[in-house]
């Protein structure tokens, strides 16, 4: 089975913390979506929750891709495979 991509840009702006670009490819068509990180503690666990909410609550059908400044995220990389989806990084 395919796995349906989500490219996920980490930008860190001004503050540390500041948002995710979410890219969305599936059925010939791309939605990109922003998720605005207000705070660092549970960060991962407030991001998985937005995903389910406003994607899909199966995150094992997913491809994550990161890329930007993304090492700071790591247990939003280990909790997403720990749930079943595909996880990499792009330097």
């Amino acid at each position: 089975m395919n796995k349906i991509e989500v490219s996920l840009y980490f930008f860190s702006e001004p503050e540390k913390f500041s948002r995710v670009y979410v890219s969305v490819e599936q059925n010939n068509s791309v939605e990109v979506l922003s998720f605005n990180i207000l705070e660092e503690c549970h960060f991962y666990k407030k991001f998985i929750s937005w995903f389910e909410n406003n994607i899909s609550p199966t995150l094992s059908k997913y491809n994550f891709v990161f890329s930007g400044d993304s090492e700071f995220y790591f247990l939003l990389y280990s909790s997403l495979y720990s749930r079943g989806a595909t996880v990499s990084l792009i330097g």
